[in-house]
């Protein structure tokens, strides 16, 4: 049994087919095969009648030394591409006896993708040409093995429709004016946070001030009375009370100035 450079993962829903050497050039048949490498057996073969056609060419990415540049190869992001006839209709007839031999183990043929093909050189050929003065040059020609293994794509199940429509329920809420929206409501929360919190701090400070009316002996009160009374009234955080009780308050710094100043 012939050897194969790779083995196939689930070798029951895989074909082979295989070519030894073979009469047509190893460098174009290289790139051919390489344009087709992971494509349907179906659009495969309509690419390789294209070639021959010249409707669609091959990009010649490794072996372009002195290939001319093509329009054609702009759908492949490439410059350079030619239309090897005899590599197309190679590689059409591997994928007719890969086609047969799926058949025969009972595989679905609409659904084979070429997962792997490689091509190899193969030993050339001697032949000789007559030069001038009585001179011989070699004529060589350069055969290739080709291999290739077509594997059945796994047919992906669609979701329910009720799950994608649910899906499109929560993508269309969330567009860039609900967030706006949502962030809007999140800072003017904060806001009345810090104006409730502020007309709290307002409240003890009148409150530490009639302290002090009662106490005409004491010129101020310390950062830890006023702590205290704080937290005794619970109006406000402890943090903010004792962002307050440090001085970080403007409202306290007013009311230093005005114990100060009665």
């Amino acid at each position: 049994m012939v050897r194969y450079s790779l083995d196939p993962e689930n070798p029951t829903k895989s074909c082979k087919s295989r070519g030894s050497n073979l009469r047509v050039h190893f460098k174009n048949t290289r790139e051919t095969a390489q344009a087709i490498k992971g494509m349907h057996i179906r659009k495969a073969t309509k690419y390789l009648k294209d070639v021959t056609l010249k409707k669609q060419c091959v990009p010649f990415r490794r072996y372009n030394g002195g290939v001319g540049r093509c329009a054609q190869a702009k759908q492949w992001g490439w410059t350079q591409g030619r239309w090897p006839k005899k590599s197309a209709e190679f590689l059409l007839h591997m994928l007719k006896n890969a086609e047969s031999n799926a058949e025969l183990k009972g595989l679905d043929v609409d659904s084979l993708v070429i997962e792997h093909i490689q091509v190899n050189k193969a030993p050339k050929m001697r032949r000789r040409t007559y030069r001038a003065h009585g001179r011989i040059n070699p004529y060589m020609s350069s055969p290739c093995h080709i291999e290739m293994i077509l594997t059945e794509k796994e047919q992906i199940v669609p979701k329910p429709e009720e799950e994608v429509a649910q899906k499109k329920k929560v993508g269309s809420s969330l567009t860039k004016r609900v967030l706006h929206h949502l962030l809007g409501a999140c800072r003017r929360r904060e806001m009345a946070a810090r104006q409730t919190e502020g007309v709290a701090v307002m409240t003890i400070l009148g409150h530490l001030w009639n302290i002090h009316e009662k106490k005409k002996n004491e010129l101020f009160l310390s950062n830890l009375d006023i702590y205290c009374e704080f937290e005794n009234l619970g109006l406000v955080s402890p943090r903010a009370a004792r962002e307050v009780c440090l001085g970080c308050s403007v409202g306290i710094r007013c009311l230093w100035i005005k114990l100060k100043s009665s």
